[in-house]
């Protein structure tokens, strides 16, 4: 099937089979309205996220079929592919989020969640399947890994040094960094001189976000509970390869 003809079937099964909730938000004494489509024959969660201050303007299709996450920067006009985060509702327990919070978010008990994440290669639609191909469909396809709790630059710096991988995984990932040079010229020569004890200082920015609400049952009490997490993505500008 010719690809634009997929991405048309596609999106007409999608709004026949799915629900669409508002998800109030605010920041900096602005409201705004994040769209939450939840679809359980297709399973899959969709967000739409508007632009805010200096945040992009994006989009987020989790396909629980396949276990990808795609979020969708429409500013930068790429889609970041990952594995769907743990935790993340299911189209049916975000439905029920959505019933039972009725669509608000509590702005004094945001949970800061800080998703950074580093690219590893490009990526095809037909490694993707279809619902994420037609969901990226004109955009960049990037798999990223994801770093949530700990020092993202330690990791890389043990991967790039070789201490995780094969030498031709090593080689693999230099190439990445070199790709993204703070200062050029000079840290390719740092490394040249420490290649086996430098460490990694990357440059980072929050360039999307986007907002989840899971509800839950209170134990030996009427009605129920709702939390709010805020998810920043953190985005890599570059990093320097630094001798200790």
């Amino acid at each position: 099937m010719d690809q634009k003809l997929a991405v048309f079937v596609l999106t007409a099964i999608a709004i026949v089979n799915a629900n669409y909730y508002p998800l109030r938000f605010k920041e900096k004494v602005r409201d705004y309205i994040e769209v939450v489509k939840t679809d359980t024959k297709q399973n899959i969660v969709e967000l739409e996220v508007p632009a805010h201050g200096s945040i992009h303007p994006m989009g987020v299709l989790n396909d629980f079929s396949t276990g990808y996450s795609a979020k969708k920067d429409y500013q930068e006009n790429i889609c970041y592919i990952s594995r769907i985060e743990k935790g993340f509702p299911s189209p049916g327990q975000m439905q029920k989020n959505m019933e039972m919070s009725k669509g608000q978010t509590d702005s004094g008990k945001y949970e800061i969640i800080k998703q950074k994440i580093y690219p590893i290669r490009n990526l095809t639609r037909y490694e993707v399947g279809p619902k994420i191909s037609a969901f990226c469909y004109g955009y960049e396809m990037v798999l990223v890994a994801v770093y949530n709790k700990h020092s993202i630059e330690k990791e890389l710096g043990q991967l790039v040094r070789g201490e995780d991988q094969e030498k031709r995984a090593r080689r693999q990932v230099v190439i990445l960094h070199v790709e993204n040079l703070c200062n050029g010229g000079q840290s390719l020569a740092n490394f040249k001189r420490c290649p086996r004890t430098f460490n990694l200082k990357c440059k980072w920015k929050t360039t999307n976000c986007y907002y989840t609400v899971l509800c839950h049952q209170q134990r030996n009490a009427i009605g129920h509970l709702c939390n709010t997490n805020h998810n920043l993505l953190v985005t890599r500008v570059c990093c320097d390869l630094v001798c200790p």
